[in-house]
């Protein structure tokens, strides 16, 4: 789901804990509490032609076919400073709106998508290339209502994340 969505289920008791990068705006009525911190790379099959290589640059990538999630998915909102000025020189630039989607594709096909690095960690066939622009890393948050009963079980969880 969307960050927006997502706020939405936790505003109203859907949901007890959620996961994302920005909340799109303040909301007084949350918590935020850091979890993870990652860098976005260049995530690819590990027979692409570009998956050897040390490092890339975002001209490297502008001729590649590229996937990316879709706008509102948190990888794409870590990405979107980043890419809103240079998506217009990205050739076939495809949204989808579900990572395990992409991550199929890329086996199977020369595409290429800017994820979390972690996302290629133990996959085979996979690669994650870092990108020399990308190097700030982003902070994964974990968002809790304020000031409404917390089951113990949320605390543990986030406890044990950290």
């Amino acid at each position: 789901k969307t960050m927006p969505e997502l706020m939405k289920l936790l505003h109203n008791n859907d949901l007890d804990l959620s996961f994302g990068i920005t909340t799109d705006g303040e909301c007084d009525w949350v918590e935020q509490k850091p979890v993870l911190q990652y860098r976005l790379c260049a995530v690819m099959r590990d027979t692409h032609p570009l998956s050897g290589r040390q490092t890339l640059s975002f001209s490297d990538l502008r001729m590649q076919r590229i996937i990316l999630p879709e706008a509102g998915i948190r990888d794409q909102n870590a990405a979107e400073h980043f890419l809103t000025s240079k998506a217009k020189e990205l050739r076939n630039c495809v949204f989808i709106n579900d990572v395990n989607a992409i991550l199929n594709i890329l086996k199977m096909s020369n595409c290429v998508s800017i994820l979390p690095e972690h996302i290629a960690e133990g996959d085979d066939g996979l690669v994650a290339v870092p990108i020399s622009e990308l190097d700030e890393p982003f902070t994964s948050m974990a968002y809790v209502k304020k000031c409404s009963f917390r089951k113990k079980s949320i605390d543990a969880f986030l406890g044990m994340l950290q």
